[in-house]
């Protein structure tokens, strides 16, 4: 999976985006809006959280990763993981 990463740096290399970034020009506006740099940045940090969601579950440590609600199990999910009692990264006096 790695690889998924690189291709979408080349992707966003070759991309081509509009100069200065913005891709839609507004009449009676004078500049341009919707920079394209945003989607290519976001399948960039999607690919690394693939990435590291596949290294930590080989290494047998799978990470919590929330269920988007636009599913069907993802109220029940919501609900199972807000049931839960948080647990405390500080050591409690």
């Amino acid at each position: 999976m790695a690889r998924t990463i690189g291709h979408s740096v080349i992707a966003a290399q070759a991309a081509g985006g509009a100069v200065g970034d913005a891709a839609v020009e507004i009449a009676g506006f004078d500049r341009a809006v919707a920079p394209t740099s945003t989607v290519i940045g976001a399948a960039i940090v999607n690919a690394i959280v693939a990435e590291a969601t596949d290294i930590l579950v080989h290494r047998g440590t799978p990470p919590e990763v929330y269920r988007s609600l636009n599913t069907a199990a993802g109220d029940a999910d919501h609900q199972r993981t807000a049931a839960q009692p948080m647990e405390s990264s500080e050591e409690e006096s």
